[in-house]
């Protein structure tokens, strides 16, 4: 059986302590890229299928979303 693509590995199961750690990582300025490809961490498309299901985890990413614009902000702010 040849392996399976990054993108179509199971979703792991989630969790609140995962998904506030995408949502911290997030938060500090990380892409999703980066932080779905860190061992441990769920594949991007399960990130997207939580935003689907669990509507408290889609509220902490888009908050953590605009936190990571005020991160790059600063960042531009300080070049």
């Amino acid at each position: 059986m040849p392996p399976m693509p990054k993108d179509r590995r199971p979703y792991p199961t989630y969790s609140a302590e995962l998904a506030d750690e995408v949502c911290a990582l997030v938060a500090e300025g990380k892409s999703l890229r980066q932080i779905t490809e860190q061992p441990g961490m769920p594949s991007r498309r399960a990130v997207q299928h939580w935003m689907t299901r669990y509507p408290d985890f889609r509220e902490k990413y888009e908050c953590a979303m605009m936190l990571c614009a005020e991160f790059w902000a600063h960042e531009i702010v300080e070049i």
